[in-house]
């Protein structure tokens, strides 16, 4: 596979691994990319000059709750990296991309239902390579960024476990 090749799970049947971590959509990745709704966002990122330690915003993530303001929240990544360098980037996230960012779920859950029957279909497709779901794009699931890394680290230990 070459790096930015799309891949589905039909691309991946039979291949000599120990096993598969999917963190992509999984109405993608089982070839049905229309199958789920979701929300898209675009983020228009700026880099500005600061010293080693400035940063521009109070947090490393702030919504932006607001009639006034076109994007919904800022992100400021040198908060999380822990980086010492000099300069900084802001990104703003604007509403209504046409891409996979956020699930859509739905009263009666089906949505996550047709999800975790992507799952089965794919784990079917796959086997007997063990595959993993990881992150909110194949667990259709919207998680704030400290659950997206608990969920990462609890992951990685069951694909350690299972080699």
């Amino acid at each position: 596979m070459t790096c930015g090749a799309e891949v589905t799970a039909a691309d991946l049947v039979g291949v000599d691994a120990a096993a598969i971590v999917v963190t992509a959509a999984c109405d993608d990745f089982a070839g049905m990319p229309d199958a789920l709704p979701w929300r898209g966002v675009h983020l228009r990122s700026r880099y500005t000059p600061t010293s080693e330690t400035g940063t521009l915003t109070p947090a490393y993530v702030i919504n932006r709750p607001s009639m006034s303001v076109p994007y919904t929240r800022t992100t400021e990544t040198k908060w999380a990296s822990g980086q010492r360098v000099a300069g900084t980037v802001v990104s703003e996230e604007y509403p209504g991309a046409n891409a996979k960012h956020y699930p859509i779920p739905d009263v009666e859950g089906r949505n996550a239902e047709t999800n975790v029957d992507f799952q089965f279909d794919i784990r079917a497709m796959l086997a007997p390579v063990p595959t993993f779901f990881c992150g909110r794009l194949a667990t259709y699931r919207y998680q704030n960024q400290d659950a997206v890394i608990v969920d990462a680290w609890a992951c990685a230990a069951d694909v350690l476990a299972s080699l």
